[in-house]
């Protein structure tokens, strides 16, 4: 099993040089990770809001 793994076909293509990145691809990956927080809340905000007015009726 370990020989059939380490013979893969992955190891030829290599990885890419993260020096290669330019800023705006870096923002363009990791910048909707700021963002997760906000969605979250947001999210529970309206579930909270739309339960809440189903309740009263």
């Amino acid at each position: 099993m370990d020989a059939a793994i380490g013979r893969s076909g992955l190891r030829k293509y290599g990885t890419v040089a993260r020096e290669d990145w330019t800023e705006a691809v870096r923002a363009a990956r990791y910048g909707w990770l700021s963002e997760l927080p906000g969605l979250a809340f947001g999210i529970i905000t309206i579930v909270y809001i739309v339960t809440s007015l189903i309740a009263l009726a």
